[in-house]
């Protein structure tokens, strides 16, 4: 009966390492065949790829775009991309749309969900005949047409200044006019040729943000274009600790403010 005992035990011992083995072996390489949170790209057809050419409106996903027209300020382009085979091409165009008619600004975005407080890469792949103005801006995440006209234009029926679907960034979030913000915005993203691709990178911090918008933005005429690829977003470094709220003093302007005075409403 002893040695039965014994021969059970020293089998279920090694039975015990065999499976301990294997459950080991195993997590390492799946830590090496999983993608982590940190690095994945948090823009959804970051290449264009995923449907065939065609103009962007402001109802489309996971990419939207403006004006309408034919053709359509972003165009989904085929050719030689960045990476694949398509590429967005903002460009002039005599918008068609009842909102704007006529309007030439071409305007391109995503919606991320981001981790508050989080480093991030923003970076995307450029090329064309004329600048182009990039940016992670801060959405207004509410109804518009539940809230009063701005003091800066009372005779609007209520704070939205049209209904073309993209009124989440026709507005920020900071009271009382609403005013288009940014956690990051570039000006005068230059590309170097009409044919070879430049990588563009910018760093940022979502602050308190949970949500947050990829835009490209300009106004073209003529046969100036700007052709983008390969957007990403990705994060760089781990959440940092929420800050303690301080004292905002009355009338202090809010972080990344912008009117837009000069361009239509997107």
């Amino acid at each position: 009966m002893y040695v039965k005992n014994y021969e059970q035990t020293e089998g279920m011992n090694i039975m015990k390492k065999v499976f301990t083995s294997v459950f080991f072996v195993t997590a390492f390489v799946c830590s090496f065949l999983v993608p982590s949170a940190h690095g994945q790209n948090l823009v959804a057809d970051p290449s264009f790829e995923n449907a065939p050419p065609r103009g962007l409106d402001p109802h489309d996903t996971p990419w939207g775009g403006e004006e309408e027209g034919s053709p359509a300020g972003v165009e989904i382009m085929q050719g030689s991309a960045a990476d694949g085979n398509q590429f967005a091409r903002m460009q002039s165009v005599s918008g068609t749309g009842s909102e704007c008619p006529g309007c030439n600004q071409s305007f391109m975005f995503q919606r991320i969900d981001v981790t508050p407080y989080t480093d991030y890469t923003f970076s995307f792949w450029l090329r064309g005949t004329t600048l182009v103005t990039s940016g992670i801006q801060i959405p207004f995440l509410d109804n518009c047409h539940n809230y009063p006209p701005p003091p800066s234009d009372p005779t609007r029926p209520d704070l939205c200044p049209d209904n073309d679907g993209d009124e989440m960034l026709d507005l920020g979030p900071t009271p009382p006019n609403y005013d288009k913000e940014f956690v990051i915005k570039n000006d005068s993203e230059y590309p170097t040729s009409v044919t070879n691709w430049t990588l563009i990178s910018h760093p940022f911090n979502s602050g308190p943000h949970s949500i947050l918008y990829v835009r490209f933005y300009n106004v073209y005429s003529g046969s100036d274009h700007t052709d983008i690829d390969n957007v990403s977003v990705t994060a760089s470094g781990t959440p940092s600790p929420t800050p303690s709220p301080t004292p905002t003093p009355r009338n202090q302007a809010s972080r990344f403010p912008e009117s837009e005075r000069s361009e239509h409403h997107d």
